[in-house]
């Protein structure tokens, strides 16, 4: 660790240096610094050591710098705060928050996240793999439904190891996907396992109304929610559809793998043709030439996979996910946008690829992504719009999929390993 003191970089006396890595700083004033890491391997392999097995928290008062270890806990990778009392350290699969007195884990003890809803800033409702439900209750995360007993796997190829979404149209009506054909639905009061008599496991769900929701998923199942029941519906495709999302009731789309897209115009539901999307900067291999600029190579076998779907008006409609490709070791290989004016669709281009959207005015959305293992120079993990441009923020973390805010000042972001992102002002 070092200090700037105006003049000269000088080594901060701190008898735990040689024994941490630290990956990020943040001060709220000249005596109150925070910095985060992990343990050197030659102490995390010490299990004598009071350090082992867990990342570590350092802080600086204005004299002496202590250290605060979070034994246990995973390697923390980056530490921000509005106020000294309000300060929050993230990594792996935790999330720590400092109350000006003590640090506190607000995450639940899960995997991956997938997906966040809420209906204020405390009652926030995030889902994790195979239908496990997490809540924020303004004080702290716990877990809120088991995963139920599955009787199939989902469906793979959704870019995210996994699946979960969750939508509701009040605080006490709540739906989520379990991965299997049945539905989980919170009343206000408890979960309940609703059967849907989808063809396949559903990977997705949302509605327009209490009395009117789609759920889509493997082999192209479609289900629809009328208030009372719901029942199975014809698809036009076999292939696997991950999102579903619309503006009006009569004016749906969901989309998935092999670049299907779906449309639904209030009496049925019919495949949709979209311009190929190619290997555009920001949309493939994208290599560094010797001048230091950009270009993109095709590696052949291309094909797309749409993980969102968001729509703000029937003549705005966005599909976003990942171009991919079967040529060099195959897998996702860039971000991938299309556009909906109302009469055509096109390739656009965005700085994240989506996997999770908040929508809360025509100027200020929030885009929740990957940076796909840092092949792209220009990609980063959240996105907001400011009604005229996108500006891009660098949250530290590959691998987000779901945010939802109760107000601009308050934005919840959760993801792979469990991460949970907080932005608050």
């Amino acid at each position: 660790m070092l200090h700037w003191d105006g003049s000269v970089w000088s080594a901060a006396a701190w008898p735990d240096t040689p024994k941490w890595d630290l990956a990020a700083v943040w001060r709220s004033g000249a005596d109150d610094v925070w910095a985060v890491g992990d343990p050197r391997c030659a102490v995390c392999n010490d299990q004598s050591s009071s350090l082992a097995g867990g990342g570590g928290i350092a802080h600086w008062d204005g004299l002496d710098w202590s250290t605060v270890s979070s034994q246990r806990m995973p390697s923390l990778s980056a530490v921000w705060g509005s106020a000294s009392n309000n300060i929050w350290a993230v990594g792996g699969y935790a999330s720590l928050h400092w109350n000006g007195s003590a640090w506190l884990r607000s995450d639940p003890p899960v995997s991956n996240l997938y997906a966040a809803w809420g209906s204020a800033a405390n009652d926030i409702w995030a889902v994790a793999a195979y239908g496990m439900v997490v809540h924020w209750d303004g004080d702290a995360w716990s877990i809120a439904l088991e995963p139920p007993e599955k009787t199939n796997s989902g469906c793979a190829g959704n870019g995210r190891e996994g699946a979960g979404t969750i939508w509701g149209s009040s605080a006490n009506d709540v739906w989520a996907t379990t991965e299997t054909t049945d539905l989980v639905h919170w009343n206000g009061e408890v979960w309940s396992t609703v059967p849907t008599g989808a063809n396949d496991a559903l990977m997705a769900v949302w509605g327009s109304a209490s009395n009117d929701a789609w759920a889509v998923g493997c082999h192209g199942s479609i289900a629809h929610w009328d208030g009372n029941n719901w029942s199975p519906w014809p698809s036009p495709t076999k292939e696997n559809l991950f999102a579903v999302s619309g503006a009006v009731p009569n004016d749906l789309w969901a989309a998935g793998y092999a670049g299907t897209v779906v449309h639904w115009d209030g009496v049925r539901w019919s495949v949709q043709e979209l311009p190929a999307v190619s290997c555009t900067l920001g949309s493939g291999w994208n290599a560094q030439q010797a001048d230091g600029s950009w270009s993109c190579e095709s590696v052949g076998w291309e094909s797309t996979e749409w993980w969102l779907v968001w729509s703000t008006a029937p003549n705005d409609v966005r599909l976003m996910g990942a171009w991919t490709s079967a040529g060099w070791g195959g897998g996702v290989m860039g971000p991938a946008s299309s556009h909906w004016n109302g009469t055509e669709w096109s390739n656009s281009k965005e700085p994240v690829a989506g996997a999770g959207i908040w929508l809360n005015t025509s100027d200020d959305r929030w885009l929740a992504g990957t940076s796909m293992g840092g092949f792209y120079p220009d990609h980063h993990d959240i996105a907001h719009w400011n009604g005229v441009a996108w500006s891009e923020l660098d949250a530290g973390f590959a691998g987000l999929n779901g945010i939802w805010g109760s107000s601009p000042r308050e934005i919840w972001a959760v993801g792979v390993e469990g991460v949970i992102l907080r932005r608050r002002q």
